[in-house]
């Protein structure tokens, strides 16, 4: 997220998402060329293409905008898209806890900052997690500073998932670490 706002009253952060814009608008745009351009292939395959670039632009490429104002006690998350807004807002007060979120995927972990509201609500920051544990710390330490909150190691999304904790615990072959050996 990138500081468009900060001083002693308001911070406020942006993420713009240039990467789900940039594909979804090179869907459209080749699959409007392809589609102008006489040809004998399938025109269903590439008005498909079309609409999944489209599809693209209107759910996934959302602008979010987090704004911190200790005048009005306010946290509000805005997202913007081609087709509709949403808006979340809390008490400054409400919120207890800021944390990197660590998720397990496939291709390897990925995170996403988190609010963690009184009520136990999480409000996640951008739209969706993404790689890069550094830049999310940062984030997440930046809005403590401001929030005026204690510094949190345990939040910042280092520690093991429940998976790998369960790994570790169980060890490689399934066997409780520390259970006693047979051979003995």
């Amino acid at each position: 997220m990138q500081v468009v706002e900060r001083s002693a009253t308001r911070l406020v952060l942006r993420e713009r998402p240039w990467l789900e814009s940039f594909v979804g608008a090179l869907f459209v745009v080749v699959g409007i060329v392809f589609l102008v351009q006489e040809n004998d292939g399938p025109r269903w395959l590439l008005l498909l293409f079309v609409a999944a670039g489209a599809a693209v632009l209107v759910f996934f490429a959302k602008v979010v905008t987090c704004v911190f104002d200790r005048g009005s006690n306010q946290f509000v998350r805005e997202a913007r898209g081609l087709v509709g807004s949403t808006r979340r807002s809390a008490s400054l007060t409400d919120i207890t806890r800021v944390r990197v979120d660590r998720r397990s995927g496939s291709k390897g972990p990925t995170y996403q900052v988190e609010l963690q509201l009184a009520s136990g609500k999480p409000i996640p920051l951008p739209t969706g997690s993404s790689s890069g544990l550094e830049p999310k710390q940062r984030t997440a330490r930046m809005i403590r500073e401001f929030l005026g909150m204690p510094a949190d190691p345990d939040a910042d999304g280092e520690g093991p998932t429940f998976g790998e904790a369960m790994s570790i615990l169980l060890g490689k072959d399934g066997d409780r670490i520390g259970a006693a050996d047979e051979t003995r």
